[in-house]
């Protein structure tokens, strides 16, 4: 994990140095970042995707990102981000490139 003492709960900063201010409504939470190199059949994303969306709360909010290998002249590879934000109904961001 990241050692830097700027993701602690209980951090402060100089306004100086930073205007952004967290909101109010700070919470600690769990996170889990799960990584993949290699290769993964479009099946079994689709199936993870499906499992994710049916056993995430509806309070919490998760993404997907998948990254093909790059390809071509300008290494452009195809990107797939899928977003779902806290209580929200059955609405999803889709954000696809290739």
């Amino acid at each position: 994990m990241l050692n830097s003492p700027r993701i602690s709960y209980e951090d402060t900063i100089d306004p100086a140095l930073s205007r952004y201010r967290p909101p109010n409504n700070q919470q600690k939470c769990r996170l889990v970042k799960m990584v993949w190199r290699g290769f993964i059949p479009p099946a079994w994303a689709h199936r993870f995707l499906v499992q994710i969306i049916s056993s995430s709360p509806r309070n919490v909010w998760f993404a997907l990102s998948i990254t093909g290998f790059p390809e071509g002249l300008f290494n452009r590879a195809n990107d797939c981000l899928t977003l779902r934000l806290p209580d929200s109904s059955n609405e999803y961001i889709l954000w696809e490139t290739s």
